[in-house]
Formats: structure tokens, C-alpha cells, sequence
């Protein structure tokens, strides 16, 4: 019964994982404007392998909360071009240029509950 459990868990991880081929990027109002996360909007970009998300924050800035959030397509070398009075940061994951916070995934989650399941 617990295998049966295990199994039923770690497929509707994997459903979920694939349900969704959108990367959701926040993005500011104006793409070269700055603004915190509260203010960005969660948008559709495209597809992960091809697209990515964007934080740049500029560089000595006191309030690391402002920046640019915008999606961004990487050149054929896997490049994305940053300002050099910036920092900036790519990542690949939904809402992941919000800022600092932690993101638990259906991985993980799973990854905790099997764990556990297997302890007993």
C-alpha cells in the first residue's frame, strides 16, 4: 500500500511539473524601469528552454528591492546581456526574479513525504 502511495504522489509531481510548459516571469510595468515585485506582474514569457527570467538590481543600490524584472531570451551562447551598472541575475523557474524568497517546488515536497513514508 505505501508503494502504491509513493508511486501515486511522485506521478501527480510529474503531471503537474509538465501540465504547465510556460515560464511565468514577474516584469515591471516599463521593462527598463525599476520596480519591486509588488508592483511587477506575473506574466507568461515563453518556453523555459528558451526563455528566462530577469532581476537586475543596480550595483551600490541601499534598496535591493527595486529592480528590473522583465522576461529574456539568452543569445545562442546561452548569453543574456547586462548592463555594467547592474547586477544581474537569470534564473529559469516560475516567479523566480521575485526576489530572495524561497520556493518550494512539488519536488521537494515530495521529496519530504517519501522521507518520512520511509522512516516508519
Amino acid at each position: 500500500m505505501k508503494l502504491v502511495l509513493i508511486l501515486a504522489v511522485i506521478c501527480l509531481a510529474i503531471s503537474q511539473t509538465l501540465a504547465d510548459d510556460q515560464l511565468d516571469c514577474y516584469t515591471c510595468k516599463t521593462v527598463t524601469t525599476e520596480c519591486e515585485v509588488d508592483d511587477a506582474t506575473l506574466i507568461k514569457c515563453g518556453n523555459p528552454t528558451t526563455s528566462r527570467c530577469s532581476r537586475q538590481i543596480k550595483k551600490g543600490a541601499s534598496d535591493t528591492t527595486k529592480a528590473i524584472r522583465k522576461c529574456v531570451i539568452p543569445d545562442k551562447n546561452g548569453q543574456v546581456p547586462c548592463p555594467t551598472d547592474y547586477d544581474c541575475q537569470i534564473c529559469d523557474s516560475d516567479g523566480c526574479n521575485a526576489g530572495t524568497s524561497v520556493k518550494f517546488t512539488w519536488f521537494s515536497l515530495v521529496g519530504v513525504f517519501v522521507a518520512v513514508l520511509l522512516m516508519k
